[in-house]
């Protein structure tokens, strides 16, 4: 095999072995699999940058995270049960298979949102007496009645449709 060919096969390994170290390290630091090891200092630098609270000391321990040393074989089946867990919670995300106080919120918004058009449409339609000797009504749509019902409708919809994602987001979280 010819010298430049060999030193690009050489560096193109050493990358892709180098890849796979990152994200091992980030995999396990990611799924809680890491030691802690204390800064002799306790103080805060860029390699110890992370803290907790010590209640008995009442100051804050700056530690870094130290991810497991396990072998290829052992990361790639934590890796394997690591995506199909997050595939899992993906899947109940995207199902709506999520707790019932985000349904009925979404519910709410929902209802929040067709009754505000209705409403809009309804109290914008305004009756108009007309004339001077010979008095009628008229009736005319004030299309800044029915905007104002709308963008409260459609801001206080909103505001129902975002508590619900909260909660979703939040039950995903303690699902993992």
């Amino acid at each position: 095999m010819k010298e430049k060919v060999q030193e690009f096969l050489e560096a193109k390994k050493a990358e892709e072995e180098r890849k796979f170290e990152e994200d091992k390290k980030k995999t396990l630091i990611e799924l809680g699999l890491y030691e802690k090891v204390y800064s002799p200092e306790d103080k805060w630098s860029e390699e110890f940058n992370t803290y907790e609270w010590d209640v008995n000391a009442s100051e804050a321990k700056y530690y870094k995270k130290v991810p497991l040393e396990i072998t290829g074989e052992e990361y790639e089946e934590v890796r394997k049960y690591a995506k199909k867990e997050n595939r899992e919670s993906i899947k109940e995300y995207m199902t709506g298979e999520t707790n019932v106080i985000a349904k009925i919120l979404t519910v709410i918004a929902w209802v929040v949102f067709i009754a505000g058009f209705i409403a809009g449409i309804a109290i914008g339609t305004v009756e108009i007496e007309r004339g001077i000797y010979y008095t009628y009504t008229d009736t005319e749509f004030s299309f800044a009645i029915a905007f104002t019902y709308w963008c409260i409708s459609l801001i206080s919809g909103m505001m129902f449709l975002g508590f619900a994602e909260i909660i979703k987001l939040l039950d995903a979280i303690k699902k993992k």
